[in-house]
Parts: structure tokens; C-alpha cells; sequence
């Protein structure tokens, strides 16, 4: 029960607390953390982790992946994608430390290239 409470918390929290994206002018299939830069999501990485807010960013980032790779999981004939905690870091992170311009969803995308 608790649980479930800290994990609505979270997701009200982490929906105030995310950066706000300005609408652009063309239509756009992206929201939330994926239309951010792959500089904002390192941002968050090497930041301060005593800082709970820090913390509540990064989650953010990684729940999403999670949910756009269920999303291609449920969309898709392929098999399934199932990187667990560490790997989804690792190579996030890396990919978006080598490409800091590309968007956040970019990053997430190349899992679904293997």
C-alpha cells in the first residue's frame, strides 16, 4: 500500500518538477522527458544526488524509456525488449554523452536498432 502511494507521489511530483518543453511549430509525436536534450538528461546524471529533486529527474528520464519501450514491446512482431535497470543507465547515458544534441528519445530509440 505504501507503495503505491510513494509511486503516485512520484508521478505527480516528477510531472511538476520536469522541465517544461516549449510546443513547436510543426506536429510533434513526442512529449515529456523524450523531447529533451541528451545535454539535459546528462545534466540530471552528473548532478547532485543528495538533492531529492535530482533523484525525481533522473527516475522521470528512466520511466519513460521504460514506458516507450513497453509501448514498441506492445506495437511490435518482434521480440521483445527487456534491458534491465543497469543496462538501460549504461547506454543511455552513453549515447547521450556521444550525441548531447540529439534528443532524449533518440537515445531510447537505439534499442529498438538491436
Amino acid at each position: 500500500m505504501r507503495l503505491k502511494v510513494l509511486t503516485k507521489a512520484l508521478l505527480v511530483m516528477s510531472l511538476l518538477v520536469l522541465p517544461t518543453v516549449r510546443a513547436s511549430a510543426e506536429q510533434d509525436s513526442v512529449i515529456g522527458p523524450g523531447k529533451q536534450s541528451c545535454t539535459d538528461f546528462i545534466t540530471v546524471v552528473d548532478g547532485n544526488w543528495s538533492h531529492p529533486l535530482n533523484a525525481l529527474h533522473f527516475h522521470g528520464y528512466i520511466a519513460w524509456a521504460q514506458g516507450m519501450i513497453s509501448g514498441h514491446n506492445q506495437n511490435s512482431d518482434a521480440s521483445a525488449i527487456m534491458p534491465n535497470a543497469d543496462e538501460l543507465k549504461m547506454v543511455l547515458v552513453d549515447y547521450c554523452r556521444d550525441n548531447p544534441d540529439t534528443r532524449f528519445s533518440e537515445a531510447v530509440s537505439i534499442f529498438f536498432e538491436k
